[in-house]
C-alpha cells in the first residue's frame, strides 16, 4: 500500500511539474512580439538615446550621411508623425533625447509585400537643439 501512495504522489509532482512549465512555455511567446520595434514590452519612458541597431538599419532608418562629416552615423525621423518613409530630420548615433509620446501604429511595410504591421514610435524631444521628431523604436535604447 506504501508502495501505491508513493508512486501516486510521485507521478502527481511530475504532472505539476509539467504543467506549470508547460503553462510557462506555451503561453503564446514574450509580449514584445505582439508591437514591433520594441525589445520591451513596456513602452520606454524618460531619457533615451538614439541607436543603429541591426533592425533599425535593416528598416532603414538609420545609416552613413553622406554629407554628415561630423555625424557619420545618423538615426532617421520624422516631425509630422509616425513614419517609416518621408524623413526629415537627421539625428547623430548617441545623442541624448526625452521620450514626450509613444504610439502603436499601424503601418505598411512595402519590403515585407504590403504586410500590415504594429509598429511602435516614439516622439522624442532633443534638449542639445530644441528639435522633436518621431522615430521607430528599434532605433533607441535607455
Amino acid at each position: 500500500m506504501r508502495n501505491y501512495k508513493t508512486t501516486i504522489l510521485f507521478i502527481s509532482l511530475c504532472m505539476t511539474v509539467l504543467l506549470v512549465t508547460g503553462c510557462g512555455l506555451l503561453g503564446g511567446g514574450d509580449a514584445s512580439s505582439a508591437v514591433l520595434g520594441s525589445d520591451s514590452p513596456e513602452p520606454l519612458a524618460g531619457s533615451v538615446q538614439t541607436i543603429c541597431s541591426e533592425t533599425c538599419q535593416n528598416q532603414g532608418q538609420c545609416g552613413t550621411a553622406v554629407q554628415q562629416a561630423d555625424q557619420p552615423q545618423v538615426v532617421l525621423l520624422n516631425q509630422s508623425g509616425p513614419n517609416l518613409s518621408s524623413h526629415d530630420i537627421l539625428v547623430g548615433i548617441g545623442n541624448a533625447a526625452d521620450v514626450i509620446d509613444v504610439r502603436d501604429t499601424t503601418v505598411i511595410r512595402a519590403a515585407n509585400n504590403q504586410e500590415q504591421t504594429q509598429l511602435r514610435f516614439y516622439q522624442l524631444s532633443f534638449p542639445q537643439n530644441g528639435s522633436t521628431g518621431w522615430v521607430a523604436g528599434w532605433c533607441i535604447q535607455q
